[in-house]
């Protein structure tokens, strides 16, 4: 087991390619970079922190501007059903996809914020009720976010946001 999480911006040694963490195979790493993943050796890649990313040359700041700009067209609803967001990640530990989750949650949520919208709805679903109980958790933590409301019986919540 790797020392990565899915969704961790890495870069390729070899290459100089920056991306992100999509699992992995056999000892090697799954690594999407702009809409391609490479299988690369796990001791080919290191982390790489936001804060480095302005050292790189040009054309690797825009295959990171890439990817993280998944919500250009921005829907106001995210499903968070493992279906819908990363089928490579499907057969993954629960840990590694409600990790993976979060973190798309948390971007989403932030984009909204950004995005100075007034609401959004994210469906986290039923099932065991970890996942709704997490996304509620991170909900707290961000200040704009001004009432929530269960909906799709319980399989859903919708989000108020508040500007001052």
């Amino acid at each position: 087991m790797s020392d990565y999480w899915i969704g961790d911006t890495v870069k390729i040694i070899s290459s100089g390619k920056i991306g992100k963490f999509e699992g992995e195979i056999n000892g090697n790493a799954k690594v999407k970079t702009a809409n391609k993943i490479l299988l690369v050796p796990l001791k080919d890649i290191e982390i790489v922190e936001e804060d480095e990313f302005d050292h790189f040359p040009p054309d690797e700041q825009v295959e990171k501007k890439l990817l993280n700009n998944k919500f250009k067209s921005f829907s106001d609803i995210l499903d968070l059903h493992i279906d819908k967001l990363n089928l490579i990640i499907k057969n993954e530990p629960p840990q590694l996809i409600i990790n993976h989750q979060i973190r798309i949650a948390k971007e989403y949520i932030t984009e909204a914020i950004k995005r100075k919208r007034l609401s959004v709805t994210i469906i986290h679903g039923k099932g065991t009720g970890a996942l709704k109980m997490e996304i509620h958790h991170l909900l707290k933590s961000f200040p704009q976010v001004y009432f929530t409301k269960n909906v799709n019986e319980g399989g859903a919540v919708e989000i108020l946001f508040s500007y001052k």
